[in-house]
């Protein structure tokens, strides 16, 4: 019984990676509601949903894990930031990323990077460079992309002034 189950959701993780890869986030989503799936599934559809650019999506995935008992993980916060950075929603990301680490996850190189890429999009050059000296705090490795990221918030408050 335990193989059966455990090859069901093997195969319905792969189904919803399928879809991710694809940006098929409805299909994606419409697997995960007919069957059970577990935090990888979960983490799946949320990364779909940040692909497609869907962010109310998948913060709204994420919120059913929550409600559910569905472990989230730091793979599952780190995919509803980069959502929010996809859609321009700063004031979420961060809101994700301070949940993220009031649960003791660590949101490591790639929660940052979304989260500075989501203040920049939205011209919060400050706060951009705040989350980058935290991340540095927390003894984070900063990479290229920080600090493309970093730049490219300064640069458009240059742009507007």
């Amino acid at each position: 019984q335990t193989r059966e189950v455990n090859a069901n959701l093997v195969c319905l993780n792969a189904a919803i990676s399928a879809c991710e890869k694809h940006g098929a986030w409805m299909e994606a989503l419409d697997l995960l509601v007919r069957q059970f799936g577990d935090t990888t599934s979960f983490n799946t559809a949320i990364s779909a949903c940040s692909r497609a650019r869907n962010w109310p999506m998948a913060i709204a995935i994420l919120r059913v894990m929550a409600r559910d008992n569905i472990a989230q993980d730091a793979i599952s916060f780190r995919a509803a930031i980069s959502a929010c950075e996809g859609g321009n929603c700063w004031k979420e990301a961060l809101n994700l990323l301070s949940e993220m680490e009031s649960r003791q996850l660590r949101p490591e190189t790639t929660g940052y990077n979304a989260a500075i890429s989501a203040c920049e999009k939205g011209s919060q050059w400050e706060l951009a460079l705040g989350l980058s000296a935290r991340a540095q705090q927390q003894a984070v490795s900063l990479d290229v992309i920080t600090f493309n990221a970093k730049i490219a918030a300064c640069r458009s408050t240059w742009r507007t002034t």
